[in-house]
């Protein structure tokens, strides 16, 4: 085969010209020739694994923003139900948050821990001791949160299975009344594209409790129908536990059908790991050790968690860069700690941490992005406000000081949050009516809470895309491991910002924390002729009116308020205390949230 002829470059200087001959330039065939594909593939699919469980992570840590009103349970009609107390409970904790000082803390115990990792590494001179030890510890610590992971996709397949709505193929929409047992059918659309999801009447020809004409409509037997109604009811519905001993102290929490199996799964996947080793197993538990932690962590604002990971990413380049540390803990120690992808001719490994670092930033960031729906549907309502007060007069002639009440009358404006209609859980309703969503119609508020935007989270997913890719380069080119967070901070936290410059949001940004200092009642504030909030009261306003009343008593008579308790009652009778207490409750039909779809 003929060669192609080089090329002849000809430098100019005092002595003449000075002919350079350099080989030809390298065809696009070629360079992919060169390219090791088996290595390519195994990073492509460390990739798009990490850029899977943050995505899945971020939406599993969705919960109610501070700019959206707690959500009521509703009757079908909407008739206000009562409000499970520990369902409320778990839907206003807040996940653990970041301070400013964790930006050194972080980096200087991880350092610790790597240091401390790496010496002890070399005193037992035997890996095999330590990566046991790390396995049973790991696995333990995994289990929880390997658990959550599963149930959640449990709940997920569930909702394929018993979706909460269905359209077929003519467009009509149904939803299945657990209370009647039957379906219903839409009769009429909502007025407006946020006027709630319309009339309703029972379809007396669909008892079933699937959609759609599949098989197990076929079959028509009583007990059967009534077997599915009511697994629909168990699996979707949550489950009330009341745990307690005595000097220890007493819970109440909500479990489902779904979290159990998802824990007794992962007990199980943990057992299978310690018999097998397996590699995949092994990656299955750190995926739900990243999903945990996404529950569990939270960057608490932009500001911190960037200064947090700015922390991190000097760590990294020190202890990949400048110690053997890192590259040779990670590559000794076999435990949960880390993903690792191979194939015949190639391995590789991402360590945990530039998953879950990045991804709590990311995280943030959808939550950030729903904060901005709701507060974007908060509602300014014009209220008068009348303040009598006491004023002194003079009378001249007399010479006699008399007091007159008088009234000011103010307007102030009171901001009505929109109430949460949690996104989660909701894929087998999007599924179940794609025939209605394309002509263009997302018929309930369910779906229409699902499909907010979600720009901050898409930017930042791209930045961590972009700073994957970086870090792939670079070993590629440098056949040497690579610190992530060398590329993946200044993407990720860069993507957001830049995100916040452009679109003129910075402000908002800068003030949004999850703290729950947001996190208030509907308020009076004052606006400008622009309609913007000049003065807010302080987050705190609602407790100091409540401790108010507490010292004043009702309408300002200055004595605290009586206890009912103590009013008229009988001394108590002397009864025992409760040692221990152990209460599982099931789902009750007048407990279901009927218009949550």
């Amino acid at each position: 085969m003929p060669q192609e002829a080089p090329f002849t470059w000809c430098l100019l200087s005092d002595r003449g010209c000075l002919n350079l001959q350099l080989p030809s330039m390298p065809t696009l065939e070629e360079l992919l020739s060169r390219v090791d594909r088996d290595l390519v593939i195994v990073q492509l699919k460390m990739v798009l694994s990490a850029m899977s469980i943050i995505y899945i992570g971020a939406h599993g840590a969705l919960r109610r923003p501070p700019s959206a009103a707690p959500r009521v349970p509703r009757t079908r009609d909407g008739k206000a139900k009562a409000v499970n107390a520990a369902a409320r409970k778990e839907e206003e904790s807040f996940a653990e948050g970041f301070q400013a000082t964790d930006a050194i803390v972080f980096p200087v115990l991880a350092a610790v821990a790597l240091i401390g990792l790496y010496y002890l590494l070399h005193w037992l001179d035997d890996p095999d001791i330590l990566s046991k030890f790390m396995r049973y510890y790991f696995s333990l610590a995994s289990l929880a949160s390997l658990g959550k992971l599963m149930g959640d996709a449990l709940h997920l397949a569930t909702g394929f299975v018993f979706p909460n709505i269905w359209a077929d193929q003519f467009g009509r929409l149904y939803r299945f009344d657990l209370v009647a047992r039957r379906q219903l059918r839409r009769v009429s659309a909502p007025a407006s594209a946020e006027g709630g999801s319309g009339a309703w009447e029972v379809d007396e020809s669909k008892d079933t409790t699937f959609p759609g004409p599949g098989p197990l409509l076929l079959l028509p037997l009583p007990l059967f129908k009534r077997a599915m109604w009511t697994a629909r009811m168990l699996l979707k519905e949550s489950w009330t536990v009341k745990l307690g001993l005595h000097g220890v102290g007493f819970d109440e929490f909500q479990v489902t059908l779904n979290g159990v199996l998802g824990f007794l799964g992962a007990t199980a996947v943990a057992a299978a790991y310690h018999i097998t080793d397996s590699s995949s197993l092994s990656n299955l538990m750190a995926a739900g050790m990243s999903y945990g932690a996404f529950m569990l962590m939270s960057p608490t604002s932009f500001l911190i968690g960037s200064m947090v990971l700015a922390g991190l990413f000097v760590y990294d380049i020190v202890m990949v860069f400048y110690t053997p540390f890192m590259v040779t803990v990670a590559t000794k120690i076999d435990a949960p700690i880390k993903m690792t992808f191979e194939n015949e001719a190639r391995s590789s490994l991402l360590g945990l941490g530039d998953i879950v670092l990045p991804g709590i930033f990311i995280c943030l960031c959808l939550r950030f992005d729903l904060w901005r729906h709701y507060q974007k549907q908060t509602t300014r309502v014009p209220t008068k406000l009348t303040t009598e007060f006491e004023a002194a007069s003079t009378d001249k002639d007399v010479l006699d000081i008399t007091t007159e009440t008088r009234k000011l009358v103010e307007t102030k404006d009171l901001e009505i949050k929109a109430e949460f209609m949690d996104p989660q859980g909701r894929w087998g309703d999007w599924f179940w009516t794609l025939p209605l969503r394309l002509t263009g119609e997302i018929p309930t508020p369910g779906l229409r809470a699902m499909a907010f935007p979600k720009t901050y989270f898409f930017a930042s997913m791209i930045g961590y895309a972009a700073g994957m890719a970086l870090t792939v380069a670079m070993l590629l080119v440098f056949r040497h491991g690579q610190p992530a967070l060398l590329y993946l901070v200044p993407c990720v936290t860069g993507a957001a910002w830049l995100t916040g410059t452009v679109r003129g949001e910075l402000h908002d940004m800068w003030t949004y924390t999850e703290d729950g200092s947001l996190d208030t009642k509907d308020v009076l504030v004052d606006v400008d002729g622009s309609g913007n909030v000049v003065k807010a009261p302080p987050a705190d306003e609602t407790k100091v009116k409540a401790d108010q009343d507490k010292v004043q008593g009702p309408e300002g008579t200055g004595k605290a308020p009586a206890d009912k308790k103590e009013v008229g009652a009988k001394a108590p009778e002397l009864k025992g205390y409760t040692v221990a207490e152990f209460i599982l409750s099931a789902p009750h039909i007048d407990d279901i949230d009927e218009d949550n779809i």
